[in-house]
């Protein structure tokens, strides 16, 4: 029979109708598919890393601007034991974080977490962007829900559609090929030996499923037989919120698979003078024009008299809507210090309803949806300011949440997903105490009660 086939297609050659034919049996031509896929799987991450990334950069003017020595807290864990990471022994360092991602580490899962806007997601895409680099960056919002239904295979299958690895089929092609580059994926990510690629699922805040405890642990068994590096990323709110989750989702992977039982833990940390002004150097080479204003705000972060204190406005994402009032000719440093704070509050809070998360009051009008969100900020100042730290108990939040009908249903920690109120620690047992992101925004609140 074999002979015969053979004969028939070498027919075709002769008769013109094909330059060249071979005849595989079905798991030689499931070998050599897979081998092509991993070649588009490899041009693919890089091409589409460097779409996602353009689309990040234009939320802002500056948006394109990377600093890349940035402080980092690094500790490790081993499940089972209790985490000594809260964040306040563990010293920061100034490094490149985008190559720590980049590069092959022996660990085999690594959390990286970090305050809103403080440069997680730039990070990684910087990072996906490199050619010596085969990270597959995938937004978690991007998997539906539904996804938590399946397995591994079904899991890669959907990260393998969201990467758009197939666009350069034709549909009908494509549709064939769908579930394979699924296994592809999932075969080349469960390689034993020296495994080039590095999974990040990029915010587990913003997915209404995985950034949950039932959803944590069932990520942890869709990626337990993964071999290659992953990187999970979450902001600091959600973590500290969900402490005990995490802790059982990273137990239970580092249990399964033969994983080493050492988990890392990383956490962006805050700017300093050094990385704002690094990034205003950035903004004056591309527009030298507005040098005079850049200079101007660049003075204000190194004068201890400004009204704005250095630590809330080397934030960056403050930094970066300031920068784009320059840009948009609205002179900044004339504007009253409670309307720059009042402005990037809503701002901060209109950037996270764009976000795919799922938010409180999403059928709410959005701005009214604003200002509920700073009534119950300031009814939540009002309070700390009671309180000699300056914080608020999880349960006092909740009371106030409760005084707020059209938020029915709504938990504490989706109201800091959108607010600026983030935990002060860890969740210990039960209780959680929660402030404010920055003092000044406390005190902004406390004083617009009093004016």
């Amino acid at each position: 029979m074999r002979k015969q086939i053979n004969s028939a297609l070498q027919g075709l050659v002769r008769n013109h109708k094909a330059k060249r034919v071979l005849l595989w049996d079905r798991s030689a031509f499931i070998k050599v598919v897979r081998i092509r896929l991993h070649d588009i799987i490899r041009v693919k991450l890089h091409e589409r890393a460097t779409e996602v990334s353009k689309e990040h950069q234009n939320l802002f003017h500056f948006g394109h601007l990377y600093v890349d020595q940035v402080p980092l807290a690094q500790s490790h864990w081993q499940p089972g034991s209790a985490i000594q990471n809260d964040h306040s022994a563990v010293p920061f360092h100034v490094q490149d974080i985008s190559s720590l991602i980049a590069s092959h580490r022996q660990v085999r899962y690594t959390l990286l977490t970090g305050t809103f806007g403080i440069g997680k997601t730039s990070a990684v895409l910087q990072a996906a962007r490199r050619q010596d680099a085969q990270i597959i960056h995938v937004a978690a919002h991007q998997i539906e829900i539904s996804h938590g239904s399946g397995g591994t295979n079904h899991l890669m299958t959907h990260i393998a559609a969201s990467l758009d690895l197939l666009d350069d089929f034709s549909p009908d092609t494509s549709e064939i090929l769908r579930n394979v580059c699924g296994a592809a994926l999932a075969n080349a990510l469960k390689q034993q030996a020296e495994n080039p690629f590095v999974l990040v699922v990029d915010g587990l805040d913003e997915h209404s499923f995985y950034g949950t405890s039932q959803g944590l642990q069932w990520l942890s068994n869709q990626l337990a037989e993964l071999r290659c590096p992953i990187i999970l990323t979450t902001r600091r709110e959600h973590f500290f919120t969900l402490f005990g989750n995490y802790g059982l989702a990273l137990d239970n992977l580092s249990r399964k698979g033969g994983a080493s039982r050492v988990i890392e833990l990383w956490e962006l940390g805050a700017w300093d003078v050094k990385q704002a002004l690094q990034l205003l150097d950035l903004a004056k080479g591309c527009r030298p024009h507005l040098s005079v204003q850049i200079d101007a705000l660049a003075h204000s972060l190194q004068d201890s008299n400004t009204y704005l204190a250095s630590a809330l406005l080397a934030h960056p994402l403050f930094m970066q809507m300031v920068l784009d009032l320059i840009v948009d000719g609205q002179l900044w440093e004339t504007r009253n210090a409670d309307d720059i704070i009042d402005m990037w509050i809503r701002q901060k809070i209109l950037r996270d309803l764009r976000s795919p998360r799922l938010t409180i009051g999403s059928e709410m009008d959005v701005l009214a949806y604003v200002d509920t969100m700073m009534q119950i900020m300031q009814e939540a100042a009002l309070r700390m300011a009671q309180h000699e730290d300056g914080t608020l108990d999880e349960k006092e939040l909740a009371k106030i949440l409760s005084s707020y009908p059209e938020l029915d249903g709504c938990s504490t920690a989706q109201l800091m997903a959108t607010s600026l109120l983030i935990p002060v620690g860890r969740r210990r047992n039960s209780g959680l105490r929660i402030k404010f992101f920055h003092r000044q925004i406390l005190e902004f609140f406390v004083q617009k009660e009093r004016s």
